[in-house]
């Protein structure tokens, strides 16, 4: 098993790839301290002024962008992030063959 830690309100498709699970960890540079919320418990999506962050989900790319992260069900209509940065470094578009 392969765990990641995801610091931050960004997803990285590449860990997402990689990992089995990922554990979020909320922006704790921007915004305010677990301790600030009541109980000190940290909370998401209730925003700055209760003490959380102001991202509502930790999938924030697949919400917005179906599809575009690989799954067991989508996975044969997709190419592997090998062929898609061979892709990119040949300077090719979808449609384009080798």
């Amino acid at each position: 098993r392969v765990q990641g830690i995801l610091i931050g309100d960004r997803e990285t498709i590449g860990l997402l790839e990689l990992a089995d699970d990922i554990h979020w960890v909320r922006d704790w540079r921007r915004y305010a301290t677990a301790d600030a919320a009541p109980g000190g418990t940290p909370v998401r999506g209730d925003g700055l002024e209760a003490g959380g962050s102001p991202v509502h989900s930790k999938s924030l790319t697949a919400s917005y962008f179906p599809g575009a992260l690989r799954s067991p069900e989508n996975r044969a209509r997709t190419v592997s992030p090998e062929a898609a940065a061979a892709a990119v470094r040949a300077g090719l578009r979808r449609g384009d063959s080798e």
